[in-house]
């Protein structure tokens, strides 16, 4: 051993030795374990964090003295909000992301608004607002979407309270609470500092004078103030739900408070109650969830603490030492939970410490000196029939016993000398031999029962046993000349005569492959003692003293370690076998190698600085920190439960084997920068879709082994970019430009031992397109497309449709002006016939003409104002009209009226007066014009698919020779005309055809009027 490591660890000792005396000895307690792992950052622009939080993309911000800090992966960028607008003050000390990508912010001591970090806009909206605060302690988002604002303005006491945000109207509505009657609690109780939300929708806020309840419905209000004992200060600082009903309240020297929303009760939890933080104030101001039921507390002047809600605890942590040998004791401010499950925590002066989200899975715990003696963990074992841990003071007089949830404990002293414990070796039925510095014994973990083990006691004395060790579950006794192997019923299943190896041995001996004694001699040879042969076979190797174990390995080979280096023996037991060092370069805080164990996920060598993990094909070693970065002198692995056990002067930690689970053989991508910049939220052992904006497209993708090989080969490709897989040319950097919007997969391929291609972890890439590119907008263009078209198409048919009920009306007008040309000139001629039979003193024809026109009047008015009548009804009136034809013609002509079988005349409805044009038109330019006074008229109704054929038939001088007669258009004509435009308004495949009729010769004998068209029914 060098000579400084007998040093460093007797100071390390003495150091240890004087913390318990100091008084910074916890109770034996639960909590998870921290880790070394953090982003502590010591530079001058982020001490004295004062607020933190993230963006749904993964970026956190850090909120201080100069700005926000936003975090970058390994470096930052700093947004000085001063500098951006001058009105605000430089000191950042406040954050909140309640909405999408925007920041809400507050300065001290003036200014407050929202912070955009993409474009690096700001809404000052303490500017913006009248009569608006001058600085704000907290933003909360309710249930319905409002946003609350708490004020705490301690010079300017008009301004503390709540207040309701009206964002889009610049408006703010003011809520102040502190009762006029209580002058105590006069100036307080507007002082808000945050602000949460129960289930009943209820506000719930920590003031400087008690937890106040506020009904945003009612606006009703009422404070509680808690029964802390020796602290009339009332000042809350942060709020958390542990349930429904349970609200946790930090405090400024009252230390933790759980307060029932339901019973208004509280119980207070005090640091100062622990044995290491005696005489600290209780200054708890900020807390979050680690996990469930497990709440991490940033404490100004008593380190990290936890409170255990299921189990009612409030306990303490040790300080932790990062990787750059700085120690966090004390002085935390802020802490924060991410997306992921890590947890920041923010300092004074000394940058940020993260804790990641597995070291909450640990089991971590601490024991109380005995006697002021320090007990060092030696080793831990677990005995499976009783459930029980035991572990084993090297240095000083105790066993402890504990159960698997550490919920049941108990420290065992057997003498009440000092005595250390060096093995304790299974017997089963949860017996165990354990041999101490005062001699062996046996303790029943079943009953905490101590024997002495007399016959083996008689056995050892016998052979004058002088040690003893446990290797592969085998118990060996080492006398002066021989070796012992013995199984749990304690009898000898092999000897060693190895006088010359045992008197030689420089070290550990080593029982391998259950045949083999193995150690090192003063001198470096490696000396192997064979049970069969009884022979000794020495290898002479340069720096080998000191052997501390020895295992075989899958492929054959024995890996050995000393306290200062590892070796890989090929071939061993040959003639020729080759020892090979493992480099140790890159190891944190070099070796000082213990022990190796072989575990489920892989080979593992354990250092005084944590476990080291050994990769065989590559031969290479990898660091793995211990669970907190602090020494252990004992780390073993317990088969039974799968777990490593790490002890030192005065905890314990439990942790899974799952150390190799992410990494064993893992290679892929390491690490994407994009646009020169570290991504933000990538996890290369979890990787999701990287979602990046359009104009983030140059990127540069390392990709690689988890455990470096030099000699590794590597294919890579970028689907929807690279044709075919690419050969790594550029020691694992893959770079790609100006890539276009889209969806990528990045694929990486490693050559193994067999010379197969194996394919990696890919990654998958997606560049969203520009916003017109993107679908929200193509669906956007195609909606508005469609309303304007419906609405054209509507448009269209509104303005067919006016034009339609125009036309139809003119058409109506056209008509009833035609009636009323029609009617006053066939009123006259009817009249005058009267008239004639009057003067010829014809009263009887003149009564009967009388009283057929009178009727004919009556129908006309009677249907003048209705759009359809009953064909009956036309018909009669056609009746009426002819008679009365006759009759003034002198019985010029004769007419006859058939209907078909089909033609029903009281269903079938007909516009009124629509063929009486028709028939005048024949009367007057047909039939009038004839010599012969033998006119005719024949009127047919026929119906076929509901439509209604009127065919008229007169036997006058044709259309050609009236036309000559008569060129100038008149009533009648006309009147067709508009009956035409009105039929096919009512039916658009209404047809009027008028057709002229000739004799043998081709002479002109008459003319036909066909009208079609379809006809409506009664029930219509």
């Amino acid at each position: 051993m060098p000579s400084r490591q007998p040093f460093r660890f007797c100071l390390f000792l003495l150091i240890s030795f004087l913390e318990p005396i100091l008084g910074i000895g916890l109770a034996f307690a639960q909590y998870p374990a921290l880790t070394s792992d953090d982003i502590s950052l010591h530079k001058g622009e982020l001490k004295n964090v004062e607020s933190i939080c993230q963006l749904p993309d993964g970026r956190c911000f850090f909120g201080n003295q100069n700005g926000i800090a936003e975090w970058r992966g390994n470096s930052y960028i700093l947004h000085s909000l001063h500098q951006l607008d001058s009105t605000l003050s430089r000191e950042v000390y406040y954050l909140k992301v309640i909405d999408s990508n925007r920041i809400w912010f507050s300065c001290y001591p003036e200014g407050w608004g929202i912070f955009e970090p993409d474009t690096r806009k700001i809404i000052n909206l303490q500017k913006k607002i009248p009569n608006s605060p001058r600085r704000i302690n907290s933003v909360f988002k309710d249930s319905q979407n409002r946003i609350w604002l708490g004020c705490n303005n301690e010079n300017e006491k008009e301004q503390a309270g709540l207040y309701l945000l009206d964002e889009a109207n610049k408006k703010l509505t003011q809520f102040q609470f502190a009762p006029k009657e209580q002058f105590h609690l006069r100036q307080n109780a507007d002082r808000i500092n945050a602000i949460t939300q129960a289930k009943d929708g209820n506000l719930w806020l920590s003031t400087w004078a008690g937890i106040l309840q506020f009904n945003p419905k009612t606006g009703k209000s009422r404070i509680f103030e808690s029964k802390s004992p020796g602290n009339p200060f009332q000042l809350y600082t942060s709020l958390q739900w542990a349930n429904d009903s349970i609200l946790l309240v930090g405090s400024w020297g009252s230390g933790l408070l759980q307060f029932n929303i339901r019973t208004f009760k509280s119980t207070s939890f005090l640091i100062h109650k622990l044995k290491k933080h005696r005489g600290t104030h209780n200054i708890f101001l900020d807390m979050c969830e680690a996990k469930p039921g497990l709440f991490l507390i940033a404490s100004l002047d008593a380190g990290i603490l936890l409170f255990d809600y299921s189990k009612q605890k409030l306990l303490s942590m040790p300080g932790i030492r990062n990787d750059l040998s700085v120690e966090f004791k004390q002085d935390f401010k802020r802490c924060f939970k991410t997306y992921s499950g890590d947890v920041l925590l923010g300092t004074v002066d000394q940058g940020i410490l993260r804790l990641k989200s597995e070291i909450f899975d640990n089991r971590y715990y601490f024991f109380e000196p005995q006697k002021e003696i320090l007990n060092v963990l030696h080793s831990i074992q677990f005995d499976p029939p009783s459930k029980t841990h035991l572990a084993l003071s090297l240095y000083g007089n105790s066993l402890f016993l504990f159960n698997s949830d550490f919920s049941q404990k108990q420290v065992i002293q057997p003498y009440p000398t000092d005595a250390y414990f060096n093995t304790a070796f299974s017997l089963g039925n949860s017996n165990w031999l354990i041999q101490s510095t005062n001699g062996w014994f046996i303790l029943n973990l079943a009953t905490r029962s101590i024997t002495q083990p007399i016959a083996f006691q008689n056995l050892i004395q016998k052979r004058k046993i002088i040690r003893g060790f446990i290797q592969n579950q085998k118990l060996i006794l080492v006398s002066n000349d021989s070796a012992f192997v013995l199984t749990k019923d304690l009898q000898t299943v092999q000897r060693f005569y190895a006088k010359n190896l045992l008197n030689q041995a420089d070290g550990n001996l080593v029982f391998l492959k259950e045949r083999y004694l193995i150690s090192c001699n003063k001198g470096g040879e490696l000396l192997i003692a064979d049970s069969e042969t009884h022979q000794i076979i020495r290898y002479k190797f340069p720096y080998l003293p000191g052997l501390k174990n020895c295992i075989e390995l899958k492929s054959g080979n024995w890996l050995l370690v000393n306290f200062e280096a590892a070796f890989l023996l090929k071939n061993p037991l040959k003639s020729k076998p080759e020892l090979i060092q493992l480099t140790t370069k890159e190891l944190q805080g070099g070796s000082n190698f213990q022990d190796i164990y072989q575990t489920p996920t892989g080979t593992y060598l354990i250092s005084e600085f944590g476990l080291i993990r050994y990769h065989e094909p590559s031969n290479q070693l990898q660091s793995i920190s211990f669970p907190d970065g602090r020494l252990y002198f004992q780390t073993n692995y317990i088969p039974e439960t799968n777990e490593w056990a790490f002890g030192n002067s005065y905890s314990v930690i439990l942790r899974k084997d799952d150390y190799s689970k992410k990494d064993q053989d893992w290679f892929g991508v390491v690490n994407v920068l994009v646009n020169q910049k570290m991504a933000s939220a990538f996890n290369p052992r979890q990787p999701e879709t990287l979602h990046l904006k359009h104009y983030e497209n140059f990127l540069d993708i390392e990709f690689g082994s988890f455990l470096p090989d030099k000699k590794a080969s590597y294919h890579y490709q970028l689907e929807g970019i690279d044709v075919q897989r690419q050969s790594d040319l550029n020691n694992g950097h893959a770079v790609y430009s100006n890539l276009n919007p889209g969806k990528y997969t990045f694929r990486v391929w490693k050559k193994d031992d067999s010379s197969n291609w194996i394919e990696g972890m890919p990654l998958s890439i997606e560049l969203s397109p520009i916003w017109h590119q993107q679908l929200w907008f193509k669906l956007l263009v195609l909606l508005v497309s469609s309303l304007l078209i419906i609405l054209f198409i509507r448009f269209r048919k509104q303005e067919r449709d006016r034009k339609s009920q125009l036309q139809k009306a003119r058409l109506e007008a056209d008509l009833k002006a035609l009636r009323s040309q029609m009617n006053p000139h066939f009123i006259f001629n009817s009249l005058n016939s009267i008239n004639r039979y009057i003067i010829k003193n014809d009263p009887i024809n003149a009564s009967d003409y009388l009283s057929k026109f009178a009727r004919l009047i009556r129908m006309i008015l009677d249907h003048s104002n209705e759009k359809t009548i009953p064909l009956s009804k036309e018909i009669q009136f056609l009746n009426y009209y002819l008679e009365l034809e006759q009759v003034r013609l002198n019985k010029a002509f004769s007419y006859e009226i058939e209907l078909s079988e089909h033609v029903n005349t009281d269903e079938d409805q007909i516009q009124p007066m629509l063929l009486q044009p028709f028939l005048e038109n024949a009367i007057w330019h047909g039939i009038m014009n004839k010599v012969e006074k033998n006119g005719r008229l024949f009127i047919k109704f026929s119906k076929e698919n509901n439509v209604l054929r009127v065919e008229i038939n007169d036997n006058g001088i044709g259309r050609a020779q009236a036309a000559r007669l008569k060129p100038h258009r008149n009533s009648a004509s006309v009147g067709i005309q508009l009956t035409k435009e009105r039929l096919l308004l009512l039916d658009p495949n209404a047809n009027i055809q008028i057709n002229d009729l000739h004799d043998e010769s081709g002479n002109p004998s008459g003319t036909c009027v066909i009208v079609q068209f379809q006809i409506q029914s009664y029930h219509d």
